[in-house]
């Protein structure tokens, strides 16, 4: 997908990153425009949300959490212990703050992308998905193929099927796993009685 659809100031932004991460993004893109098709979602949210997801994510821990205050940006002890999650929050607020972006969809899907939360927007919920459905990453994890089968009848169903695919993969990895992720699963549990 093409940048030039995009507000000149981000796309000035997304060409300083990484060509692996830009690649990541426009992959993102794409899975978002198929996924906000099949639910009948607004492509121009999930589309900005998604192009802007990862606008921090090659910042350094140490750079994260300095640009987290310097943008008043309070932090958990819980993003302490994986500040890498909060190249979301920290995104959200250059979208908020800096871009002037003011749909507060565009700015929940950035912020929790890495986490999810309970009760989701719906750009939220496809942001979340295509940034984890992306091609490469299905390549080095086949387990998401699950995901990819459920997406296209079940957004909330989906996300549930990643979430536990993440919370096993951090359990046997021994990782801290984010409450925001917990409370994301116990939701959708609750809500649909899956």
């Amino acid at each position: 997908m093409k940048l030039d659809n995009l507000p000149k100031l981000i796309q000035s932004e997304l060409l300083k990153l990484p060509e692996s991460l830009l690649a990541h993004i426009q992959r993102a893109r794409c899975v978002g425009k198929e996924i906000s098709s099949m639910h009948g979602i607004d492509f121009f949210s999930v589309d900005l949300a998604i192009a802007t997801h990862d606008l921090a994510k090659n910042l350094n821990g140490k750079e994260l959490i300095d640009g987290c205050k310097k943008m008043c940006i309070e932090i958990s002890s819980d993003y302490l212990l994986v500040p890498k999650l909060l190249h979301g929050p920290l995104a959200a607020a250059w979208l908020k703050y800096k871009f002037g972006v003011s749909d507060e969809y565009v700015i929940d899907a950035v912020k929790y992308h890495t986490t999810g939360y309970p009760n989701m927007n719906p750009v939220a919920k496809v942001v979340f998905l295509a940034d984890k459905l992306d091609k490469e990453k299905i390549k080095r994890n086949p387990k998401l193929e699950k995901v990819l089968s459920v997406v296209e009848t079940d957004l909330d169903g989906a996300i549930l099927a990643y979430m536990n695919i993440l919370i096993e993969s951090l359990v046997d990895q021994n990782f801290i796993i984010h409450p925001y992720s917990i409370a994301c699963r116990n939701y959708l549990l609750q809500k649909n009685e899956f």
